[in-house]
C-alpha cells in the first residue's frame, strides 16, 4: 500500500513540474484605492474606468475598493480600522490610488455658496451649489456670481487650509499603505485641471484659477511623496492639460447651456490608464498584439486589416476605450463625421452645430464643423440622428461632399445598373454612389449586391478612407 501511494506522489510532482510556469503562479492582484474617478462616475454605459481598463490590459484580478464622495481624511481613517480594507491591501501586488479631489471640490462648494449668500435673498448650501453646477439647474445670475466668486474662494485662507489638510491626509494614506504593504507597486494620481479645456470667455477666469490652485496642489502632493521617500506620484494634469480634445464631462456654451460636473469621461480614463500603466510598468490599454496591428481584434490574415493598419497609423479612425478596434460593429452617423474631422485636421469650430438632437458629447466639434462645411445633412425636424447606423448610401454621400468641399475630382463615375439592386439606390444618392463606385470606394458585396441601404461596418469603413486617400487625396 506505502508503495502504491508513493508512486502516486511521485506521478503527481512529475505531472506538476510538466506544467508551465504560469500554470501555479497566483494572478497578479490589482486593488484600486480612493474616490468617484476609480469608481467611473460620470461614464457612459460599456464605458470602463481606468481600473477596469488596466486590469484587463494586464490579466489583472481586480478589486474595487472605490466609494464616490470619498474624502482624504475618510481614507486615511479607513485604512487605520477597516479590517477587511486592511487585508486586501496587505495582499495586494498592485495599489492605484486617486484621492484630494473631493476634499478641494468640496472646500470649493462651501466658499461658493458662503459667497452667494452673502448677496442672495436665497440662501444655497454647498450641496446646492455642487448639484447646480453639475447639473446646469441654475439662473444666468446665480451662475454669473458663482462664476465671479471662484477666483476669490480659491486663493482664500480657508481653500489653502483644505489643501494643506489634503496634504496631511495623503501622508497618511502613503505611510498607512506602506505599513500594510511594504513591497507591493503603488501609484497615486494628482489633481488634474476639469475646466482645462473649456474655451469660453465668461469661464477663462475660473480656468486660470484653477491652474494656480492646482500648482500648489500638486506640489503639496509631490512634498508628501518625497517627504516618504515615495516615488508613486502619478503626473494626470499634463496628459489631461496636453489633450486633444476634452478629457472631462464639463462643457460651458452659454450661461445657460453647461454642465461642470468635473470627472473624467471614457478619453479621459484612458489618459490615466495610460499614466498609471507608465508608472507602474504595465501595458497601456490597446498595448497587445501592437508589433503587428495594435488591435487585439484584426487578425493579419483578415481582408481589412491592412485598411486598419493604414487609416489608424494615419489618425483617420482610431481603436475603442478598451483597446479594440471593433470590425464588425456598424458605424454611425457621428462617427462618420469624426472620421472626416479627422481627416481635415481636426480645425478649430467657430460655434456648436443647430440640429436639435445633440447633447453634450463627444461628436460636437466634427458634427459642428460638418454641418459648417456641408459634408453633413440632417434629417426632417432639424435632427442629425447622430447615433444611427449610417447606410451605405449615406456614407457615401458624406464622402462626396467632403470631395466636393475639398475640390477632388468627381467626374469619375461607375455603371450601378451592373448590381442586381442598382436600382434601389436612392435618387438623392446616385450622383454619390456612382461617384464612390467609378473611384473604386464602394463596390459590391459577395453576392453582387450593393446594399445602398445596408449598414456599413468598421472594417469597410476602413476601406473606403483608405482607398479615398490613395484614389484622391493622394493624386
Amino acid at each position: 500500500m506505502k508503495k502504491r501511494i508513493v508512486s502516486l506522489l511521485l506521478c503527481l510532482c512529475l505531472a506538476v513540474g510538466l506544467l508551465p510556469a504560469g500554470a501555479l503562479a497566483a494572478p497578479v492582484s490589482y486593488v484600486a484605492l480612493g474616490d468617484s474617478i476609480t469608481t467611473g462616475y460620470g461614464l457612459g454605459e460599456g464605458e470602463k474606468a481606468f481600473p477596469q481598463l488596466l486590469a484587463e490590459a494586464n490579466g489583472l484580478d481586480l478589486t474595487d475598493l472605490a466609494e464616490d464622495g470619498l474624502t482624504g481624511a475618510e481614507l486615511s481613517a479607513a485604512l487605520q480600522t477597516d479590517k477587511e480594507l486592511q487585508q486586501a491591501v496587505a495582499g495586494a501586488d498592485i495599489i492605484t490610488v486617486t484621492i484630494g479631489g473631493n476634499d478641494l471640490m468640496n472646500a470649493l462648494y462651501q466658499g461658493l455658496a458662503e459667497a452667494y449668500n452673502q448677496f442672495a435673498s436665497t440662501a444655497l448650501t454647498p450641496q446646492q451649489v455642487q448639484q447646480m453646477l453639475a447639473t446646469g439647474q441654475m439662473t444666468p445670475s446665480q451662475m454669473a456670481t458663482l462664476l465671479t466668486s471662484v477666483e476669490w474662494v480659491l486663493a482664500s485662507q480657508e481653500f489653502s487650509a483644505a489643501v494643506a489638510d489634503m496634504g496631511k491626509a495623503l501622508a497618511g494614506i502613503v505611510g498607512a499603505l506602506r505599513q500594510l504593504n511594504p513591497e507591493g507597486k503603488l501609484a497615486v494620481a494628482c489633481q488634474y485641471n476639469p475646466y482645462g479645456h473649456l474655451e469660453n470667455t465668461l469661464t477663462q477666469p475660473m480656468v486660470d484659477a484653477f491652474e494656480v490652485a492646482l500648482m500648489v496642489v500638486n506640489a503639496q502632493m509631490k512634498e508628501a511623496f518625497a517627504l516618504l521617500g515615495e516615488s508613486g506620484y502619478v503626473d494626470v494634469y499634463t496628459p489631461f492639460a496636453q489633450a486633444e480634445e476634452n478629457p472631462c464631462n464639463a462643457r460651458f456654451n452659454s450661461m445657460t447651456d453647461f454642465n461642470l460636473d468635473f470627472h473624467p469621461n471614457a478619453y479621459g480614463h484612458q489618459l490615466i490608464a495610460q499614466a498609471m500603466a507608465g508608472a507602474l510598468g504595465l501595458k497601456a490599454p490597446g498595448e497587445e498584439g501592437e508589433e503587428e496591428l495594435g488591435f487585439p481584434d484584426v487578425p493579419e490574415a483578415e481582408w481589412y486589416a491592412e485598411a486598419v493598419a493604414y487609416v489608424s497609423e494615419k489618425g483617420m479612425m482610431n481603436g475603442m476605450p478598451d483597446g479594440r478596434f471593433a470590425p464588425g460593429d456598424f458605424l454611425t452617423r457621428a462617427e462618420v463625421a469624426q472620421m472626416l474631422y479627422n481627416l481635415e485636421g481636426k480645425p478649430a469650430v467657430a460655434g456648436a452645430a443647430t440640429f436639435t438632437d445633440l447633447p453634450d458629447q463627444w461628436y460636437q466639434d466634427p458634427i459642428a464643423w460638418a454641418q459648417e462645411t456641408g459634408v453633413v445633412d440632417g434629417y426632417e425636424g432639424n435632427v442629425f440622428r447622430p447615433n444611427r447606423d449610417v447606410t451605405r448610401e449615406e456614407f457615401a454621400q458624406m464622402m462626396y461632399n467632403y470631395a466636393a468641399y475639398k475640390k477632388y475630382d468627381l467626374t469619375a463615375v461607375g455603371d450601378l445598373s451592373q448590381f442586381p439592386d442598382g436600382d434601389k439606390v436612392g435618387e438623392w444618392a446616385l450622383p454619390a454612389m456612382a461617384w464612390a463606385n467609378g473611384n473604386g470606394l464602394i463596390n459590391g458585396h459577395d453576392d453582387g449586391t450593393l446594399a445602398p441601404g445596408g449598414d456599413t461596418t468598421r472594417a469597410e469603413a476602413a476601406g473606403i478612407l483608405m482607398r479615398f486617400d490613395q484614389n484622391l487625396v493622394q493624386k
